[in-house]
């Protein structure tokens, strides 16, 4: 029901007579009859009147009732503002960057790879991930070689084996001059095992672009402290390696390249172990509890001389490009 107009009705007497009052109507003079008349007149254009102002209070209340329904309509009708159009961000500033990157995956750039020059003792690190080829000799076969590997949680040195795996540790000290294993990590850390990492993917499945054969020694022997490359089967070796922090590493079958055993730095061991998590009951292994990077790996070599280096003295390469 429309609600109307307050003051469109408003209160008024009723006109009737009184029962005592009929009896002298014979007895009124034609003047009475006459101001009676007019009386009733006045009476039914107040009714008329009353009538009208019902009449127009109808129509103002339909028409009230109108207005407010096209309202109504009008209000829940989409409008520009309510239909959003997707739009794609084609610049940001630096505070909405974050927003951005979220809506919009940002490209990974692809992997470059370059050819294995070999480095001196002396270049600067580089940030190549990936080479070509895997190097051709790139050290003293007459030196020996050490490597202080520093990570986020301390560091420990290496001495690499090149009389029983020339090749690896060629391959070894090649990658680390490079600068190739710095900002990587240790993706896989597995308590009373080993630590494993070198890898640019962080996830196991990752390498330097090419593959160098399998060196294994019969008589080698995996305790804790041996340093042994990561493969994906026979002859698939490229930049992974791993540790033997625990008891539980010593009874690793001989599948994989020796090449060298840690001399220096077990506590850095220790704390990188124990930042492992251990493996579910259903044998899936967990990520470390927080990443362990390494930082810089600095090569060392006692009695090398340039000279005997046939990639960089131009001789023809003594390894095999994998």
């Amino acid at each position: 029901m429309v609600a109307c107009p307050r003051g469109l009705f408003t209160s008024h007497r009723r006109v009737g007579r009184a029962p005592w009052r009929e009896a002298t109507d014979s007895v009124r003079s034609a003047s009475s009859v006459d101001t009676v008349n007019k009386a009733r007149r006045e009476v039914g254009d107040d009714h008329g009147k009353i009538g009208g102002r019902l009449a127009a209070g109808a129509v103002i209340g339909i028409l009230l009732l109108g207005v407010a329904s096209a309202f109504s309509l009008a209000k829940d009708a989409p409008t520009t503002e309510d239909i959003v159009t997707p739009t794609v961000e084609t610049t940001a500033t630096a505070a909405d960057t974050t927003a951005v990157t979220t809506q919009v995956p940002a490209t990974v750039a692809p992997v470059v790879a370059v050819l294995p020059t070999c480095p001196l003792p002396d270049d600067a690190p580089t940030t190549a991930k990936a080479f070509t080829a895997a190097p051709v000799q790139c050290i003293d076969p007459k030196a020996r070689y050490r490597a202080v590997i520093a990570t986020s949680e301390g560091e420990f040195t290496i001495e690499l084996d090149q009389q029983r795996a020339p090749l690896t540790t060629n391959n070894f000290v090649f990658l680390a001059r490079k600068g190739f294993y710095n900002g990587l990590t240790f993706h896989r850390v597995i308590p009373g095992f080993i630590i494993q990492g070198g890898d640019p993917k962080a996830n196991g499945t990752g390498g330097p672009g090419y593959t160098i054969p399998d060196e294994i020694s019969p008589n080698a022997k995996f305790q804790i402290g041996t340093v042994a490359m990561a493969n994906s089967g026979p002859n698939q070796n490229g930049s992974q390696f791993f540790v033997v922090t625990g008891k539980n590493g010593e009874n690793i079958p001989n599948t994989s390249s020796v090449f060298a055993r840690v001399v220096k730095g077990t506590k850095t061991l220790d704390a990188i172990d124990a930042l492992g998590v251990p493996p579910t009951p259903d044998g899936q292994e967990l990520a470390p509890q927080r990443p362990i990077t390494i930082t810089s790996i600095t090569v060392t070599a006692k009695g090398e001389d340039t000279k005997r280096i046939p990639g960089v003295t131009g001789l023809v390469p003594t390894t095999t490009s994998g």
